[in-house]
């Protein structure tokens, strides 16, 4: 008796290294929504997590303060 429940990848199966860009408004005007931003941010990480996928991020955060 033969095995013949080989498996086979094709690149649509195979995980795509994914690289996310994250850019977040720090400026005063959004502190009324301080604690839904982060608790969004956080919800959208935990997924990340549970996708499994390879994933790189860079945050890149700006406000309303000169820079010196």
């Amino acid at each position: 008796m033969t095995n013949n429940s080989e498996t086979t990848t094709t690149p649509e199966d195979q995980a795509v290294p994914v690289h996310l860009y994250v850019l977040l408004d720090r400026s005063g005007s959004m502190q009324s929504i301080h604690a839904e931003t982060v608790a969004g941010f956080n919800a959208f990480l935990a997924g990340q997590q549970i996708n499994g996928a390879d994933a790189r991020l860079t945050l890149v955060q700006f406000d309303d303060q000169d820079v010196a």
